[in-house]
Order: C-alpha cells, then sequence, then structure tokens
C-alpha cells in the first residue's frame, strides 16, 4: 500500500465474515444475506493490536488503530504498538456518543497518572522496548509482594508448570513453555515476562 502511495494505513476495521446460529431454531443471528456479519467490537482488539504493531514495524506512515477500543487505556495499547491515531465505532454503537469524552478522558488520566506528558511520548513504545530474540526466552518470574495466591495461572496453564504453593504461585522452568497464558491471566500483576523488553 505504501509503495502505491498510501499517506497512512487503517488497521484492522471489523473481521470476517463471522457467523453465529441460533441453537434453539437453529437458523444464523447474522442478517447478512447468507446469514453472515462482521466481528468487531473488544474481541477484535488482540488482533488489532497485533497487525497495527506488525505494521509500524514495516513502513513508516501513521497508522490509524481500529478495532476494540472502548477505554482510555484501550488506545493507549494501541497507540503503544505504534497507531498515530485510534478509531472508535462498535463501543459508541453500543454505549452512545459520550464514549468519545470518556476516552479521551481516560487517556488523559492515564498520561497524568504515569508521568507522560503526551501521547507522543508513549507512541511506538511497545515496538521500542520489543526483543524478538526468543534464544533469550525464561519463564516468568513471580512476585511474591504482588502474588494473592488466586490460582488463576494455574488452572489456565495447560502444561502443568506453575502451581500455588503455600499461597504464591511457583513456576516449574524445566515444564514451562514460556507461552504466556499464565501472564495474560495473572490479574494483581505478579507475573513478569521481562525476556521482551530489551
Amino acid at each position: 500500500a505504501v509503495e502505491a502511495g498510501a499517506d497512512g494505513i487503517a488497521a484492522i476495521n471489523s473481521f470476517g465474515p463471522c457467523m453465529a446460529i441460533d441453537v434453539e431454531t437453529g437458523l444464523p443471528r447474522l442478517g447478512g444475506p447468507q446469514g453472515q456479519g462482521w466481528l468487531s467490537g473488544s474481541a477484535l482488539k488482540p488482533l488489532a493490536v497485533r497487525c497495527v504493531f506488525d505494521i509500524a514495524r514495516a513502513v513508516d506512515v501513521p497508522i490509524l488503530g481500529v478495532g476494540g477500543i472502548s477505554r482510555g487505556t484501550d488506545a493507549i495499547e494501541m497507540i503503544m504498538a505504534g497507531a498515530s491515531a485510534v478509531q472508535i465505532c462498535t463501543a459508541a454503537i453500543l454505549r452512545g456518543p459520550q464514549v468519545f469524552g470518556r476516552v479521551a478522558r481516560e487517556m488523559g488520566q492515564w498520561l497524568d497518572a504515569h508521568g507522560y506528558a503526551s501521547l507522543a511520548e508513549i507512541k511506538g513504545l511497545a515496538l521500542e522496548r520489543y526483543a524478538p530474540d526468543r534464544s533469550a526466552s525464561a519463564p516468568p518470574t513471580v512476585d511474591p509482594a504482588l502474588c494473592t495466591g488466586c490460582g488463576l495461572c494455574e488452572v489456565a496453564c495447560p502444561y502443568e508448570a506453575i502451581h500455588v504453593i503455600q499461597g504464591v504461585a511457583r513456576v516449574d522452568g524445566g515444564r514451562c513453555a514460556m507461552c504466556g497464558l499464565c501472564v495474560s491471566r495473572c490479574r494483581p500483576g505478579a507475573l513478569d515476562l521481562g525476556r521482551w523488553l530489551g
């Protein structure tokens, strides 16, 4: 697109076509000609963030981050992935136009709370900190002061590499595949995959 003259890229908007079936009637629940529709909203955000991140690594044009933004931190995440601006649609459809002001306020509050003066200071931050050398991979570390012993990480681990012992998560490095699933489930942020930081 850039080679063809694009001044910027919007990524990714809705994804699909997708389908949902009413299990009581056996009929499609969406309104397209074949009963199909498009996936949007919060379910789309992880895919959209990854696409923005990949595009920002490949080209040097403004990127409009689109997909799943409904909170200020969603927009912050897109900016950190490399977006120059964001678009909100589904959240406005579901919650009304006041969502725009709320997201903008939440972004400002987040910037203030984290000591940033502007979005420019965090644009592409994830790109700067990303270290793609997986040869340096290591299991996640556990901060015992933050761990609540809730067990979500243990339940989520398909490799049986993490167990809560005496109220604190413990990682068995020999069994850990370093997939990061436990880290994504850790609500208090006690687990850390510092290997991604350069």
